[in-house]
This record gives C-alpha cells, sequence and structure tokens, in this order.
C-alpha cells in the first residue's frame, strides 16, 4: 500500500522513525511537498497528496493512506487499512482527536461528541481522492489562515459522494494523547485494549502530537518516544528522546528508593515502639 506524507521539514528528526516502520510492515512511503513554505496547519496536504496520485498514474481503486510526517508510525500491516476501508460506510476514512480544529465547528457535531476529525490520518482511495478535491478543491487554496481540518469538518456533513467519516472507535487510528472519556487507555495495542475498543485487529498507525521541535521532557513526547521504543524503532530515536526517557528513568528510580527507604525507617519505628 503507498503511504503519503507532507513533511514540511526535510530533516525532522522523528522522520526516521516513520520511515523505518513503512519498512518494516510493507509500506510504500512518498514524502511530498517536503520544505513546503507554511505552517503545519497549511491547507495544501491534499492538493499535495491528490498531485503526487495523478504523477505516479495511480488507478482509482487502489488504497492509499495518508499521515502526518512528524508524529505518527506504523505499527501493523497495511491489509488492515484495507479491511478498514472496505467495511466502512465511507469513502474517506479519517482518525479522531478530542480537541481538535476548528472548535467554532462543534455546533455541527451531536451534542455528546466528543471527537472531532483528524486531518493528519487518512485512509481512502485515489478516486474518492479525486473525486473530493475536484468537487472540494477550491476550499483547500484560500489562504493560510484556514486549516485542512477547518474545512474537512462541515464536509462531513455536506457531501455524500463522496463521504467523509471518522474512526470513531480508534480500530486502526491510535490516538495516544487528548483521549476522549470513556474511551479505553491505549497504552500500545495489547489485545486486551483492541478488544475493549472493539478493534478488528491491530492498530496500523499510532499517533502523537509532537510539532515541528519537540520538547522531549514533556509529557506528550515522552509518551511518544516510549511507544515508540515499544514498538522496537528506539533506534531510530533522536538521542534528546533517549536522554529525555533515561532522565525519567533515573528519576522513578531514585523515588523507588526513597520510597522503600521512608517505609523501612517507619517499620523500624513501629517496630521499637512495638517492643517498648
Amino acid at each position: 500500500m503507498k503511504a503519503f506524507t507532507v513533511s514540511t521539514i526535510a530533516d525532522h528528526p522523528n522522520l526516521p522513525v516513520l520511515r523505518a516502520s513503512a519498512l518494516k510492515w510493507g509500506f510504500d512511503l512518498h514524502e511530498v511537498g517536503t520544505d513546503f513554505k507554511g505552517r503545519w496547519r497549511n491547507p495544501l496536504k491534499l492538493p499535495l497528496c491528490r498531485q503526487a496520485v495523478d504523477a505516479l498514474g495511480l488507478p482509482d481503486s487502489e488504497t492509499i493512506v495518508v499521515l502526518d510526517a512528524f508524529d505518527s508510525f506504523f505499527v501493523g500491516p497495511p491489509h488492515v487499512l484495507h479491511q478498514v476501508l472496505a467495511s466502512s460506510k465511507h469513502d474517506l476514512v479519517y482518525g479522531v482527536e478530542s480537541m481538535c480544529w476548528p472548535e467554532q465547528n462543534k455546533k455541527l457535531y451531536p451534542r455528546d461528541a466528543s471527537v472531532y476529525l483528524n486531518g493528519g490520518l487518512l485512509v481512502t482511495s485515489v478516486g474518492a481522492l479525486r473525486e473530493l478535491m475536484n468537487t472540494y478543491g477550491d476550499r483547500f487554496t484560500r489562504g493560510e489562515e484556514r486549516s485542512e481540518q477547518n474545512i474537512l469538518h462541515p464536509l462531513m456533513f455536506e457531501t455524500t459522494s463522496p463521504s467523509i467519516g471518522i474512526d470513531a472507535s480508534e480500530t486502526v487510528f491510535v490516538n495516544m494523547l487528548h483521549r476522549p472519556k470513556g474511551y479505553p487507555p491505549v497504552e500500545f495495542c495489547t489485545d486486551s485494549v483492541r478488544r475493549r475498543a472493539g478493534a478488528v485487529g491491530p492498530a496500523a498507525v499510532q499517533f502523537a502530537y509532537l510539532g515541528k521541535t519537540p520538547d522531549w521532557n514533556s509529557a506528550w513526547t515522552k509518551e511518544y518516544a516510549r511507544a515508540v521504543r515499544k514498538a522496537g524503532f528506539g533506534a531510530y530515536l533522536p538521542a534528546e528522546a533517549t536522554a529525555a526517557l533515561a532522565t525519567n528513568g533515573r528519576f522513578w528510580l531514585v523515588f523507588g528508593l526513597g520510597m522503600l527507604f521512608l517505609l523501612l525507617v517507619l517499620l523500624m519505628v513501629v517496630g521499637v515502639r512495638s517492643s517498648n
């Protein structure tokens, strides 16, 4: 399966993780729009992917995945994505996030909705992508003040061809952060987690927002780094990430030893008092 990512920074330290995971799981990764001028919310992702599939001459029937470059990586085989799209009622299936732009479009969702379309994770057919861009392509070229998610949110409710849906049960796009209340905690796609989430198979993409210049000492980035290491791609992490995890590990080791020492002191005090 071909995978497309828009990497705005060619030498971003997280790209090796995505590349290595694609190679391991058999995805044909294409990096489009490298170093193009714009912010990460720039609404150029889908137009760039449309140009890429046309340049490759891909047939409408081919299934593709589009994902963020710096904060996602593959942890499963392509056939899971094929299954999800084939069993979906929608032509484009996006990942979810409980805190996503645009806030002003919350009114478009049911009152109890707690998840939002995440423009950085998509599985679709080439034909559906072409149809979307042929019909609504002008909306993606109206300036950088609008995010791609800002455009896609209302389209979920406006268009039935192609139809846009979200992977609300996180069967394939597992978001490690901003999890809505009531959703099972995903440590890393274990069998028990998949059963609780009602998933059909191993998650195909693990996602965590990092941004372009990650602070490896933050809770978010450490969560990403731990998942990368658990997936077997720790060797591709930046040195700063490895150092941050080591520092974190030393902290808990010292904390644990300190608590053990206090417990021993407490037991000794109790023992002395009882003997008296």
